[in-house]
């Protein structure tokens, strides 16, 4: 199993220090529906999906039997995560002995960003929530994505969502044509794309794991239209966009939850900016 580093793409790292990490979010709303979906309307060529944090990217690749995953992020944390992850995928043989082993290895410092008191009960709720690809009752989701780390037809990326499209390197530029490539070569094709909450965080002062957002300089607009920028360059407008960022029904001033929603790349490209 393969267990190399992240490709450097783009985007300034959140420092060691600063925040947590991401396992499960608060996105509850409308992810049952969303992920029923997914698997309903799966296709048959192969499909790439690309995503950014959380476990929700392996959820959704289960959904569609991805058949590769790049995995995207800035937040050097996360990055620990799926590497202990893939150390445990290489010992566990189901879900609950997964759960055991990875555990462990998860990153105590700085503080988890955790829903949770403990770390095990945190991940072994997903050995119950129906739509998880932990799910003991539904063990071909866990077959799926252990295959992918085996394979080696996972990639994690460091790459932030909301790049500048006049940054140097141009990282979403080369990744789109890496991507481009595997589909003139291989056949395959950019079939879903989770954004998670990020376009919410971006319209605040303060970021997830308390980064200052606004020590770059750039206005919420400018973030936003280098989201939509980013994502028009990763996929066709026929690809999927996994969103949670907007907030729940149950959402509190103390306790944000997030609805998660299915949509058309090409209408979330067309819709207005908030």
């Amino acid at each position: 199993m393969r267990t190399e580093l992240p490709w450097l793409l783009g985007g300034r790292p959140l420092r060691p220090d600063r925040g947590g990490y991401t396992v499960t979010m608060r996105e509850d709303e409308g992810t049952a529906r969303a992920l029923a979906a997914l698997r309903a309307s799966r296709r048959a060529a192969p499909c790439i999906h690309v995503g950014w944090g959380s476990f929700r990217n392996l959820d959704i690749a289960a959904a569609r039997s991805s058949a590769s995953v790049y995995l995207c992020d800035i937040n050097l944390h996360q990055f620990r995560v799926w590497r202990a992850v893939r150390q445990a995928l290489r010992r566990a043989d189901s879900p609950a002995a997964f759960v055991d082993a990875v555990t462990p290895k998860l990153p105590q410092r700085p503080r988890l960003r955790m829903f949770s008191t403990d770390v095990r009960d945190w991940i072994g709720r997903e050995l119950s929530r129906p739509d998880s690809w932990l799910n003991e009752r539904s063990t071909e989701r866990y077959r799926h994505i252990r295959e992918l780390f085996e394979t080696g037809a996972v990639r994690v990326l460091q790459l932030d969502l909301a790049t500048s499209p006049d940054a140097p390197l141009r990282p979403f530029g080369r990744l789109a044509a890496r991507l481009s490539e595997r589909a003139s070569n291989d056949g395959f094709a950019v079939d879903t794309v989770y954004v998670s909450n990020i376009p919410f965080m971006l319209q605040q002062a303060v970021g997830f794991f308390g980064e200052d957002q606004s020590s770059d300089g750039r206005s919420v607009s400018a973030a936003l239209h280098a989201v939509r920028h980013n994502l028009g360059l990763l996929a066709s407008p026929a690809a999927l966009l996994i969103t949670a960022e907007h907030l729940a029904t149950t959402s509190t001033n103390d306790n944000l939850q997030w609805r998660t929603e299915v949509l058309q790349l090409d209408a979330y490209l067309q819709a207005g900016l908030p």
